[in-house]
This record gives C-alpha cells, structure tokens and sequence, in this order.
C-alpha cells in the first residue's frame, strides 16, 4: 500500500505531517479575546537579510502551555460553577494548551499575546541596534475549528515561509501526549520530564524534535468575564491573597531538527533547567538566547570531525553521521536489548520488513521513540517508508484502528484496548512481549543468517562502559571520564550497527547473483528457488514489499554505499575453483551470468558469488568464519573523531543590544568561525578532515551572504571528498544569485565547477527517471520477435548475454528472416531448459567423479549402448564419460584433447540383425582402441556438439585463453537447443538444421584461431567478460602489493591490474590469480588513462573531461578533478609522487599537489597544439606528444625547451602516436602515408638517429624491458626491437584480432597488451623469453 494511500486512509484529522493530526480545539468559546489562536504565513513571503545558517543544529525553538495572555481552560468542563476544583482536587484537567512562542534564527512570534507579536528587539542586528517597529493591531479570534489559523503582520511583512505552521500547530498534543493538568501546590514538586518526536511531512521528509515538560506557578482565579471552566493566570501574586489559589501549570519547550541529535538536544535542554521557573519574560529571553546561540552552531557533515561548543557552562559535542547515506545516531542503541532479548529483537525487525501494522507501547512516552528509532536504524539499509508516528496521544487513539501499513507507539495504559486491534503486532517494551494476532503469518528468519549474528553479537558486550571500567582505574578529571565514556560509547554504537548490516548482508546477499544491472533486470522467482526450501516463503514474502523495491533499485544502480563496502568486507572466501553452471530447481541448470562487482574469475563462467550454489548448505561456516573478523572491521573503521571548538558565545542579547557589541552578531560569529577555519585549514593534512573544514568554511560564508567564497569552497570538496558536496544546496544557491553576482561567478576559476555540477545533477536525474527492473513474462509473446526484443528476452532470461553470440543464435533460428516466430522461441526456450533438467538430473551421480567448480555435464543422451554396456554418454567441457548400470557405474570414455578424429559409421547388431547409427571416436594415444557408441538417432548432432568443444579446447590452448572453453560450453549448450528445437514441425529451422548449426558452430569452422600461439605468450583474460559488448582496453597499470614490512612485493596478495575501458568502467583484478575482484562505473565516457599515486589512490582520465581519484580499499571516487574542459588524454607523476601533471587534448597541462590536490601553478597551455595525446616526466621536464611533434617543456614557466619533429621522403609530416624514452634515445610511433614507422631519436639533441619501417598501419604503444623495446601495432601485432642494435627482431608476435591500444609492464617479467573491441581481451607475455 503507497504511502499517501496508508495516511490518507488513517483519519481525515491528519495534517501534512505523516499522521500527526491537527489538535481538536473545542468550539465553545464564545468571545474572541479568549480563544486559542493558530498563526498562518501570507502569501507574500519576507524577504529576510539576516544570515541564516543551511546546516543549523536546530531549526526553531517553540513554547507550548499557558500564561497570562491565555488563561487557564478546563477541557469538558461539568462542575458545579459555584464549586472550585482546584480545592477539592490535587490535579485538574485536562486543560487546553496553545503555541505560547515561536522562536527562529531570525524573529521571534507570540501567537497569543495581546500587546506585541512579533519582538522587535530579537535578533541583534549587524551593528548591535535595535530598529523599533510598530505593535500590529491585535486580531479577531474565531472559534471555527478550520479558521483558527491566524495572520500575524509587522510593518506589512508576513511570517517568513520557512515556518511550517501546520507543525507547530500540532505540537500541542503530542507535547502533552496524556494531556495537560494543572497540579496541586500541596504535592512534591514535578519532576521535568524529556520525549521526543518525530513528523514525516507528505513529501517524506522527516523533522524532530526534543520536548521538555515541566510546571510552573501561577496564582489562579475563576475569571469574571468568561464562562466557567475558563481561569485567569497571574505570577507573582502574593499567595495569601484572598480568593487567589497558587497552582502548578504546564508547560513544554519544544526544540525543532533536520537530524535526529536526541542526546543533543537533551542537553541542551537540560541545560536550562535553572531558568525555568523564571517569569515568562526571563524564560523567553533565555529561549531567544538558547535559541539564537545554537542556530549558529552547524551540523558536521559525514566524517570524523565533531562540532563542540558550550551553552550555559555545559560543553556539548555534535558528531558526524558515520556515512554520507546513513542517518545520524544519537541514541543508545542497546536499550531494546534490555526489554527484548536477541530472538526477539530478529523477531520485530522482521515484522518490520514484512510491512506488518506494528503499535508498539509503554509506560514511558521517552521509551517510545528511543526504541522505535532503534529498530529504525536496525534495519538499515531498508528504509520505513510509511506512516510513522511514534507518539500518539491519547486523544488521538482512534488513528491506531486505521487501515494501512504504520508504526506507532502509544501508552501500555491502552495495551488492552490495542490488543484487541485486529491484525496487528503489539509489541510491549515494559514486559519485553510480542503479540502477534493469529491472522498475521510471518516466515521464519534464515537460521544461518540468525547463527552467524547470534555468534557474532555475543561479543558486543566488551564495549560496555561499565564493562570496561572494572578492571580500570576511575579517570582523574571529568574531561578524561567524559573522553573515554563517548569513545567507548561510539564504538558499543558501531558495533551493533555493523553487527545488524552484517546480519543484512548475510541475508540478501546471494541476490547480487539474480541481478543484472546492465538490462536493468531482476529475476526474483530464481532468486526464491534458489534458497533452500526451507527458507523460501520467507524470501518470496519479503520480495513483495515495498522496502525491498527501493533496495533492489540501489542494487541495480550498483549503489557503492555502506551496505556495499560491508557487504564486500564481509564476503565469504570463494574458492579458487569455480563453476560453469548453479543450480535452479525450478528451470534446470542454468547458465551463470557474473556480476561484475564480485569476485570473479575471467576464465570460468561461475554463480556471480564465487561460490557453487550447491554447497549453500555448508556456506554457514564459511559465513561465520569470514564474520569472525568483523571485529577487526569496525576496528579498521573507527577513527577518533577530530573535535571543532566553536568560539565561545559571550553575552546576553540584552547585553549586546545595549553596549551595542557585535561579539553575539550571527554576521560576527560566522567571520569569526572562518577566520580559525582558515587557520586551521593551512596546517590539516587529514582529507577527511579538511574537507570536513571547507564544508563549514563554506556554509559559514554563504550564510553571512559570501556566496561566490562559499561556493568556491563548497567546489573545492571534489579534491578532497566528494561525497559530502552538497550538490542541490549549491544549485540552489547558484540559480538564485542576482545577476550581478552570477557574471561574477562566470569570471571565477571555479565556475567551471559549476559544469559539474549540472552534470552530477543530470546523473541523478536520470536515476530518477531509470525505467524500473523487468520482470519476465514468458506467457505474454508477441506474435513475432525481431532482433532487438530477441536480444533483451534472452538476456534477461540469461540464456547468453554477449550481443554477438546471442545474434548468431538469431541467425540460426530465423534462417535469413528479419522476425522470429514466437512458437519456434518457445520451442527453443523448452528445449533449452530440458537440457537443464537433464543434466541436473544426472549430476549428482557424476558429483564424486567431477573437480568441482571447474566441471559439469553440459549434454547428456538418451539411454543408448556401447562397449560398456548399456547406459548413457555425457558430455563436460573437459572429457565424454559413460554412466552405465542404473547410473552407478562410472566409465572415463575420452579427454577432448586426447581425440583424433571421429566418424559415422553403421554399427550391426547382431540382435536384431540391424545396423544402428554409431560414433566412432578415434583417440591419438597409443594403445587406445577406439571407442564406439550407438547413439542412433543422435548420433549427428552428438557429432556436432563433441566437434564443438573439442575444437574449443583446441583453441584454447593454442591461444592460452581459458576463456574459449566457457564460449565453447555454451555453444554447445545453444546447439543442442536449436537443434531439439527444430524437431517441431512450427519450427521455422527446421528444415535447415544444418545452415542454422553452422551459425553458431564457432570454433568448428575456425581455422585461425587454432595456430598455436607464441610461446611468449602466457594467458589471456577477458575484461569484458560478462558484458553484454567487447570494449576496447584504453589503459592498463599493474600495482605491486605490499609485504609486512610495508616495501612492495609483486608476490603479495594485494597486487591489483587496473583496466580502463571504453565502455567508462574500471576492472579491477587480482594480480596472482586473474579473477575480477571490483569494479569503477562513475566515468561518463571512455577511461583512456591511469596513474598511481602513491599506495593509497589511482587517478582515472577520462573523456567526460573528469579526473577520478580511486580508494584502492573501497574502488570508490570520493575525489574528483574536473577543471579541464575538454578530453583528458594523459596523466605523469614526478618521481617522488609529490607532483601530478594532467593534460587535455586541447594541449592544456594542469600541475597538482597529488596530497592535497590543489593546483601548484598555474596551467600551461600549448600553442599551435592540434591533439596532445601523451605526456610523461623525467629529470625535471615534461615530454610531451603531439599529432605533429614531441616537446620538451620546462614545466616551473612552460617554456618549451626544444622540439622533434620528421617529415617524410614526400615532406609531408609524420603522425606521432605514441613515444618512450630510454637509455639516451628517444623511441617515437608513428603512422606513416603508406606503413608505420618507429624514429630514433637523441635524447639530448633531438636529432634523428634511425628509421625503421615497420608493416603495419602504424606504431600505437611502446614498452621498454631490458634490452628490448616492445611495439605495439595497430593491427594487432607486437614487433620487437633491439636497444643496443636498434634492429628489429625477427619473430613478430600475434597479439590481437584488434590494434593494440594499451600496454604495461607486471611483475618485472611480464608485458600485458590490451585491444581495441573487436577482440577486447588482455594478453600477458613473457618479457624475457627467447626469440630466436
């Protein structure tokens, strides 16, 4: 049920604040001087000039009870008139509490008062004084339910619009969720009480807020002007005066956030505890004080920077959120575990993800919401998108019995009447109880999920304070308890976060595998068979709610948020033998389509997990022995937080107003904050922490009306942290600057920023506007398919996913047609989906006989005969094995490599004195005789499908790329398909079964392919592997890893190949193994360079004109350059990695600070330059690489040293594609008018040593090693040259279908070649082998 659906269908009373009612105001008032008033803005918004904080702490401050301008009204008042309650009794009520003041940063509201209603004395202005305004002229008041809103007005301004009035208007009943009495002098004083709220708006939006409830005296009389139950209030009355009663009354502050900072504002409240049994004129002004000093003070953006200050000699502390994508956690997240034990607590945050109605009650309304945002964050990374009231009042029960999805919490005093609500939870929080009614069916939790958490959480005791201070000395001073309680007390915070996403991760992980983000498609049927059966209805249940919509939407986004960096921390150890095929109970087994986030190998097609399905069963202990480390995870992550001492806040208003000091000026405050942001900032080398300042800095200049430094600032966060920029403020910001102002934006240097941000704003718009995920309905075919749809339905039902491949196939069935009939597409899904049955029939018996995760059956045949008896032959993508005697009997007929040749032959029977079609396979061993079954019927197209896979390990060994084997599989797979499919008579192959073979026989009819590679070469990887395209390898480099000892090791598990494609993505791989582990999708365009820096980035240029700044941990970009405005082409690094140079097509260099990613100088800008494509450092100048010269430039002035250049015997100049320079010579590739050409040059004169014609297209790449220089040619081929003789070797090496567009060096003994995307793999070979 939608949102609006559910709140709507709660109660006509509720207003736009997620279900929290507009308060019943009775209509028995009669004069107008004594009914209650609401207030309402005009239309018409001020324009207001004072500075305003965007990130304030808090919002506004409002005061809610009675006071002399209101009375004192008793609610349902029946006495006698003559008879005065407050004589009788010692609490009388309930009685009727209005909106006393409303306090923001810039003006300060008296609803009802009946002299002035907007304060002309708050706030200060910049100069201290005071401009005096003009008293409104007082309002009529109406008694009508839906006119009690009313207008305030000073001088013709209206309240400003950022004021929701409907809020505070519902403020009074829940600040008083049991309603407001009056109490008895003769009892012991009240004690203050705190809750807290929280109001979710119609858009979503959520707002809280921190109530303070307390009693003050008033002296009380029976009014003679109004009508009975109605009292006159009046402090200060001398108590023994005649017919005056001293009572206490009611009232509550209430204080107004963005985020949740409930500990926060708890103490700032509590703060003024001193203060609140002033007179209502000292207590205001200590509210506009309180109020007026912590809306100057900001909320710290995600990091580990807090923001502390003083108010009223206590020192508080404001802490980050932990991510840019979670909520702020300030509360104590162990309290449910006091009421609910851990089975408990699983058992309601189910309840919750299965959108079950939930009340929630107890005798503490404090309790209430502190639980309920408990589970909030437990449930994390799902989030509640319904009605969500954790405090209904009492007179407001009736919303508790609407239709709809909702979490709300209300007083156990109605457990009783709650409890008889049909259909829903109740969960106790005073007796640690859940009651569930009998019509609510819930699945139980995933035991293995719920174990490994069980396991894991029965550690998160040893962060107990009280714990840990057992064994501890008492601290010596209050700084040093307080330092050490809030560090522990953090850390007890992350851990049971960590342990509930872990407990996430642990549950829906495996749904990675069923997700294709590329087609924007989730098979979740698949995905539910999968589980074991047990498990299943409670997958299927929670695949229906809305929540899991939103957190597949992230998923098919590939959302790097927290979910995902813990997800991959806490990843099981995949094998290193990994499968072909996953097990799918309900289609057989299926082809597997990787996920490119996961770790994957690149020469096996295996479940996007790393890991077989089938042994799901025994994943538990693989689960919990990879969580044992979670411990050493959150250790990782904590970091001390870095504390911001905001300046102290000095004086009164009143002070300043009369000494006309500007020491409390917000205007003052907000200089004074960037005057030591500014300091700060020179010495910080934290990044996190720096850009944690500039945020601030910036928010503080925009506040005091600064908007091009602030913005500039707020720019500035692409080069230290990215994730916090607050892109839509900025936006905002920038579009409404008066025109004067945004031609002074256009003069700045970094308006070029503000390209980027429209382009980060496109993005999100387009995630917006994504078309949600598919779900496949194969009943539903249109009556013929042409290739497009045929395309994306075979994708989606990951039959192949290769945009070739899956064309041939088209071919294949269409026979030349331009539309596919549905019947024979149905045909061939069957026939598809009966060899999954059958092999996964047979499997089992084969299990113990197979090396699992590198074999499985791909065909099996009918029940036919052969020299082992009687039984049934299948085929693996290694070998052909016999299964004979009821499946029990187990028969190595013949590895594919060992085959020599196979005929048909016409086998006699003596039996029957018949001859039955038969396949002779020869074997080219010694010895072995051959080996033949009667496969009768089958027999050609088993001759098919075996000359398929043979000539598929064939090629692969002859090109060493283990991949061929995975495309060979499914080839047969697709023409055993097509051909049982023909068998239809509707089928329109059938009478060309042959033709449609052909098509997709792709390694039968390859004859290139099958000539043995050099034996330089030693493995091919496939970075398109699982792509639904081949993209063209842009750029490679190879990272060491790192030992113990901190040097780098090409040994180490952690070396990493980096490749930029194309298609815009990064790949990450591993070093030792070659398995995809990560990869980087943020690139808009093609990633044509790489650079390490240091051990802890690498820099990624692209097209889209960006620099992205890679975590090597986390594969995530939280940095960004994008100051070129055209292609980035190149990027070098001086020797000590201090000093980065970044150049664009347009012949522009930019110099950065690779630390702090600042620019050094300013930029240098070629003249006369038509394309530079490369530049590299050495000795302390920059070589640069045009289409036309090489020059050298003097990088401190940009003046340009000297220049090669060459024309050839035509004086036509020589393209220049690529260069090197090594041992004194300058190596340069170039594309000559009729073959390329590498020129030698002197490193020092530039004069021209030698030319070697080399015949290709052209020279792309170069690579030095030893004495060897490395060409790569635009035609795929390597051609390699002597340094000392400058000859050319004589042995060319075949590298590539496709021109060779990358190159680099590994381990000091291998060069890796990447090519462009018709062949769109990587080659590794050896640097030092013989090539004679």
């Amino acid at each position: 049920m939608s949102r609006a659906n559910s709140e709507a269908s709660a109660s006509e009373e509720t207003d736009s604040f997620g279900g929290y009612p507009r308060p019943r105001f009775e209509e028995t008032t009669r004069r107008c001087s004594s009914s209650p008033r609401k207030f309402k803005m005009n239309s018409t918004p001020l324009v207001v000039s004072k500075p305003k904080l965007h990130n304030s702490l808090v919002e506004m401050c409002v005061l809610v009870g009675v006071d002399e301008d209101t009375g004192l009204k008793i609610k349902d008042f029946s006495q006698d008139p003559a008879m005065d309650p407050f004589e009788s009794l010692d609490e009388v009520g309930p009685v009727d509490t209005q909106v006393l003041a409303v306090i923001t940063p810039q003006s300060a509201y008296y609803p009802q008062s009946k002299d002035i209603q907007i304060d002309p004395r708050y706030p200060v202005t910049t100069s201290g004084s005071i401009t005096p305004t003009k008293s409104p002229k007082k309002l009529r008041r109406t008694s009508s339910r839906h006119h009690i809103l009313r207008m305030i007005s000073s001088n013709g301004q209206a309240i400003p619009q950022s004021i929701n009035h409907e809020m505070v208007n519902s403020l009074p009943p829940l600040c008083f969720p049991d309603e407001a009495y009056v109490i008895s002098q003769s009892k012991h004083r009240i004690q203050e009480t705190i809750h807290t709220l929280v109001l979710t708006s119609m858009t979503g939006v959520r707002t809280y807020a921190t109530c303070l409830s307390f009693h003050v005296p008033y002296s009380i009389q029976q009014s003679k002007s109004r009508e009975p139950g109605f009292y006159d209030l009046k402090q200060g009355t001398d108590i023994y005066e005649k017919n005056v009663t001293t009572r206490w009354v009611p009232k509550c502050i209430c204080l107004i956030t963005q985020a949740p900072y409930f500990g926060v504002m708890k103490k700032i409240l509590s703060s003024l505890l001193p203060d609140l049994q002033q007179s209502e004129q000292l207590l205001l002004k200590s509210l506009k004080n309180m109020l007026y000093y912590v809306a100057m003070v900001p909320m710290p953006p995600p990091g580990n920077l807090s923001v502390e200050f003083s108010i009223n000699d206590v020192s508080i502390v404001v802490a980050p959120p932990d991510d840019t994508d979670k909520p702020v956690v300030d509360i104590a997240l162990h309290i449910p575990f006091l009421s609910f034990s851990v089975m408990d607590t699983l058992r309601i945050v189910t309840f919750i993800l299965m959108q079950q109605p939930i009340i929630f009650i107890a005798s503490n309304y404090a309790l209430l919401t502190h639980v309920m945002e408990c589970f909030m964050v437990f449930i994390l990374p799902f989030k509640w998108p319904f009605t969500y009231v954790p405090i209904v009042s009492t007179m407001l029960l009736d919303l508790l019995e609407a239709p709809g999805v909702f979490l709300m919490g209300c007083h156990s005093e109605h457990s009783k009447s709650v409890k008889e609500i049909k259909g829903m939870v109740v969960v106790d929080i005073d007796q640690g109880s859940i009651e569930a009614c009998q019509s609510v069916k819930i699945p139980t939790i995933p035991k293995q999920a719920v174990s490994v958490f069980m396991e894991n959480f029965s550690s998160v005791r040893r962060y107990m304070v009280d714990l840990l201070m057992v064994g501890r000395p008492d601290p010596t001073s209050l700084e040093s308890a307080n330092c050490f309680t809030d560090k522990m007390h953090r850390k007890f915070q992350l851990e049971i976060q960590n342990h509930f996403l872990e407990f996430m991760a642990n549950l829906f992980r495996d749904i990675q595998d069923f997700i294709s983000p590329e087609i924007q498609c989730v098979k979740k049927e698949d995905f539910v068979m999968s589980r074991p059966e047990d498990e299943r209805y409670f997958y299927k249940k929670i695949m229906e709610q809305q929540m899991f919509k939103t957190f597949l939407d992230d998923r098919l986004d590939k959302k790097q948020d927290y979910y995902t960096r813990l997800e991959r921390r806490t990843r099981p150890q995949s094998s290193t033998n990994i499968g072909l095929f996953s097990d799918f109970p309900s289609g057989g087994r299926r082809w597997r389509v990787p996920h490119a986030n996961t770790l994957l190998p690149v020469c096996h097609v295996a479940g996007k997990d790393g890991y077989h399905p089938s042994t799901r069963v025994q994943s538990a202990m693989a689960m919990r022995r990879k969580s044992s480390a979670s411990t050493d995870n959150i250790k990782q992550q904590f970091t001390p937080h870095t504390h911001l001492t905001l300046p102290s806040f000095d004086l009164s208003l009143d002070e300043a107003s009369v000494t006309g000091s500007k020491q409390l000026t917000a205007q003052v405050f907000f200089d004074k904050c960037v005057t030591e942001l500014t300091e700060v900032l020179s010495n910080v080398r934290n990044t996190s922490i720096k850009a944690s300042y500039l945020y601030l800095r910036g928010m503080f200049h925009i506040a005091n009306s600064h908007f091009i430094t602030g913005l500039e600032d707020l720019c500035n966060l692409n080069t230290v942290d990215l994730s916090i920029m607050p892109i839509n403020f900025m936006a905002k910001v920038i579009a409404d600057l008066p025109q004067s102002d945004v031609e002074v934006v256009k003069r700045n240097p970094f308006y070029r920023s503000k390209e980027f941000l429209s382009k980060v704003e496109q993005k999100n718009c387009m995630r917006q506007q994504r078309l949600h995920y598919k779900e496949f309905d194969m009943d539903n075919l249109p009556e013929k398919l042409d290739l497009e749809d045929f395309i994306k339905r075979i994708q989606i039902m990951e039959i192949a996913m290769d945009k070739d491949v899956i064309e041939r196939l088209f071919k294949a069935l269409t026979v030349g047609n331009d539309e596919l009939l549905s019947d024979t597409f149905s045909s061939f899904v069957d026939s598809w989906k009966d060899n999954g049955t059958e092999t996964d029939a047979i499997y089992p018996h084969l299990q113990a006989h197979l090396k699992e995760g590198e074999e499985y059956p791909i065909k099996v045949s009918g029940w036919i005969s052969s020299g082992d008896g009687s039984g049934r032959l299948v085929l693996t993508q290694k070998r052909l094995v016999f299964l004979g005697d009821g499946n029990q009997k187990f028969h190595d007929v013949i590895n594919l490599t060992d085959i020599k040749r196979m005929e048909k032959i016409e086998h006699f029977t003596s039996l029957k004195s018949l001859y039955v079609a038969a396949l002779r396979i020869h074997s080219n061993k010694e010895g072995d005789k051959p080996y033949t079954v009667n496969l009768k019927s089958e027999r050609n197209s088993w001759q098919l499908l075996i000359t398929e896979m043979w000539n598929g390990r064939i090629v692969s060994h002859a090109q060493k790329d283990d991949q061929v084997i995975t495309e060979a599989a499914l080839n047969v797979m697709l023409l055993d398909a097509v051909i049982r499919s023909s068998e239809s008579e509707n089928a329109s192959h059938a009478r060309h079964v042959e033709s449609a073979a052909g098509h997709l026989s792709q390694f039968t009819h390859s004859t290139t392919k099958k000539k043995k590679s050099p034996n330089a070469l030693k493995h091919r990887i496939n970075p398109s592997f699982s792509e639904p395209m081949k993209s063209t390898v842009e750029a490679m480099i190879y990272i060491p890893g790192t030992s113990s000892d901190g040097s780098t090791s090409d040994d180490s598990d952690s070396c990493k190949l980096w490749c930029g494609m194309a298609s815009g993505k990064v790949k990450i791989f591993d070093g030792r193994t070659w398995m995809q582990e990560a990869e980087f999708c943020d690139a808009k365009d093609r990633v044509c360079c790489l650079m390490s820096v240091g051990t802890g980035s690498v820099w990624a240029g692209s097209f889209d004109t960006n620099i992205y700044i890679i975590d090597v941990d986390t594969y995530t970009a939280n940095k960004k350059i994008c100051d070129h405005s055209d292609f980035v082409s190149d990027m070098t690094v001086t020797a000590n990695k201090t000093v980065a140079y970044t150049c664009s097509l347009d012949g522009e260099i930019m110099i950065w600070n690779t630390i702090t990613l600042e620019k050094v100088q300013d930029s240098i800008k070629l003249p006369e330059c038509r394309s530079l494509t490369s530049i590299k450092w050495k000795d302390g100048k920059l070589w640069c690489c045009t289409k036309e010269a090489i020059r050298v430039i003097d990088p401190s002035t940009g003046d340009e040293l000297k220049r090669a250049v060459y024309m050839d015997e035509k004086k036509f100049p020589v393209q220049f594609d690529c260069f090197l320079t090594y041992e004194d010579k300058l190596w340069v590739g170039c594309t000559g008018s009729n073959n390329g050409k590498l020129l030698i040059f002197n490193e020092e004169t530039l004069e021209v040593m030698d030319t070697l014609r080399v015949s290709c297209r052209g020279i792309s790449k170069l690579v030095a090693v030893e004495n060897r220089i490395w060409a790569g040619s635009k035609q795929g081929k390597i051609h390699l040259f002597n340094t000392k003789t400058c000859r050319r070797e004589e042995k060319v090496l075949e590298a590539h279908e496709d021109a060779i567009r990358s190159m680099c060096m590994a381990a000091n003994q291998y060069i890796l070649t990447g090519s462009g995307s018709k062949d769109g793999k990587v080659a590794m070979w050896k640097a030092d082998f013989d090539n004679t």
